[in-house]
């Protein structure tokens, strides 16, 4: 097993989330994350460790920007159809009421909702721990992948768990298998793909080994 250590971007220093609410328009609270957030999160733990979803397409907002620049170029390398599948990627404007609408049937009051925007889901994982003060076990093959993602930013070089990825979120919450099983029959791209942890390290299972994930400054 290899040990390598991952990460993306400087860490925010004010560190927001997304938390499920029924007071506000909207939903939801787009606020910094609070010591009394991070008390929640050390009951959850000391319950039971907290489930850790990844909702969305990681890179798909990039691959998408990167064909409206391109135009047709690209077709010399990729068939039109795959670039057509990677430009249709939602943004999170459109997915987030559906999340919203799936935890509210699942009850799940408590969810803490990171999005991972320019940070991409590797700097979104490390900043989510260094916000709720927590370790990580997450297995990146779970999260939901599109190869016309993939294939259209290998043409760039680039890695879709590392680039801009509007439209990807990763959930914290207690039932992680019915927020799943909901947000699939909500048409949303979502897997439940660890836990958090009492401890310090932020490990990821790959297909090459076990990473240690860093925040590469």
């Amino acid at each position: 097993m290899q040990n390598r250590q991952v990460g993306k971007g400087a860490v925010s220093k004010s560190y927001c989330a997304l938390f499920l609410t029924k007071d506000t328009e909207n939903g939801f609270e787009n606020r910094p994350v609070t010591a009394e957030d991070r008390q929640e999160i050390r009951q959850m733990l000391k319950a039971g460790r907290p489930d850790l979803l990844a909702i969305g397409t990681p890179g798909g907002y990039k691959a998408a920007g990167l064909i409206k620049e391109t135009g047709d170029k690209r077709e010399e390398i990729l068939p039109s159809w795959l670039l057509e599948e990677a430009a249709a990627v939602p943004s999170g404007k459109e997915l987030l009421p559906g999340i919203l609408e799936a935890l509210r049937e699942a009850d799940t009051q408590s969810a803490v909702i990171f999005p991972a925007s320019d940070k991409g889901i590797f700097g979104a994982l490390w900043e989510m721990g260094e916000a709720l003060m927590c370790g990580i076990e997450a297995d990146l093959m779970r999260i939901p992948m599109k190869q016309s993602v993939i294939e259209v930013l290998e043409c760039y070089g680039l890695n879709p768990y590392e680039e801009d990825s509007d439209g990807v979120f990763l959930l914290v919450c207690r039932d992680g298998s019915e927020a799943e099983r909901l947000l699939k029959e909500a048409g949303i791209p979502a897997a439940l793909m660890g836990k958090l942890t009492a401890k310090a390290d932020r490990v990821l299972y790959t297909t090459e080994g076990v990473r240690y994930l860093n925040a590469v400054r």
